[in-house]
């Protein structure tokens, strides 16, 4: 591309348009248009997933802090062997087995 409306914005500024604006005379803005009109899907797609994972992300966040807040004073200090005893119930008997 040559200047961002095309040759003439070199000659209105009395500089001499370089050897790059006789082979492409369009304007840069021009074809930066373009090319975002023709991958606007792909555009709006990764910008649509990001925003998911960001929500996601910050839901979960709130979820975290709303549950810390509301856990007893002591979950923060038990042993490894207690915690994995009141998250994962059902295992707790195979836990007990390797320690």
């Amino acid at each position: 591309c040559c200047g961002v409306n095309g040759k003439t914005d070199y000659t209105e500024h009395g500089k001499d348009a370089s050897s790059w604006c006789y082979e492409y005379q369009q304007g840069c803005s021009t074809i930066i248009i373009n090319t975002l009109k023709k991958n606007l899907p792909i555009i709006g797609g990764s910008l649509g997933a990001v925003l998911f994972l960001e929500l996601f992300s910050f839901i979960g966040a709130i979820v975290l802090a709303v549950a810390l807040k509301h856990a007893p004073d002591d979950t923060d200090s038990s042993s490894p062997r207690d915690v994995i005893a009141q998250v994962i119930p059902g295992r707790r008997r195979n836990y007990y087995k390797l320690s």
